[in-house]
């Protein structure tokens, strides 16, 4: 995510799409809870799918960007950071938050670059598995997060088992239902429901 990177978007009007997305200011406008869901499962969606590219700042019109919204509020570059490493499980490694400038009084546009994770499926913080679809966000499907598992190598295995045995302590603490840690593999926890 640089700055010639954003200005060539802008001035070939790059639609979004399945690998980009743009975002007003208002968006990030609280660094409440529910602004931390919504970040997370775009930005675990994108890495669950093929990576991609977020321009936070930057107001669209029919899919195509519009104009420029700079931020001033460096927290938020900390924030979204923050939500990356510690929202979205397990970490997305090599993905960048970064601050492009645009112009002399210090206000930019937030670029995050997510690459396509050989560490999926990662997990949004409310315990759930997105994918990006064209120019939007689900839930993905059972057989989709099996089919991502298998692909895993053996040491993304193990770090997708210490997520698994996370799913199932947070099972344990917020249901009724009582589990044996083998009960929860790759299909039990998908859409916040214990199956």
């Amino acid at each position: 995510v640089t700055e010639q990177g954003l200005e060539e978007a802008l001035r070939f009007k790059v639609k979004a799409s399945l690998s980009l997305e743009y975002l007003p200011a208002k968006a990030i406008s609280s660094f409440d809870d529910k602004t931390a869901q919504f970040f997370s499962s775009l930005i675990s969606g994108m890495a669950n799918s093929n990576g991609g590219t977020i321009f936070v700042g930057v107001k669209s019109l029919r899919k195509s960007p519009k104009n420029l919204e700079p931020l001033s509020n460096s927290d938020a570059v900390s924030w979204l950071r923050m939500v990356c490493k510690t929202m979205i499980f397990p970490e997305i490694p090599d993905c960048f938050v970064e601050q492009i400038p645009v112009d002399a009084n210090g206000k930019f546009i937030i670029g995050i670059q997510i690459p396509n994770s050989q560490m999926a499926p990662h997990m949004c913080v409310d315990k759930r598995f997105y994918r990006r679809s064209d120019t939007k966000i689900s839930l993905m499907e059972e057989y989709e997060i099996k089919d991502a598992v298998e692909n895993l190598s053996y040491y993304e295995k193990n770090e997708w088992e210490r997520t698994r045995l996370n799913i199932y302590s947070s099972v344990q603490m917020n249901t009724k239902k009582k589990l044996k840690p083998e009960d929860v593999n790759n299909s039990v926890y998908i859409s916040g429901e214990v199956r």
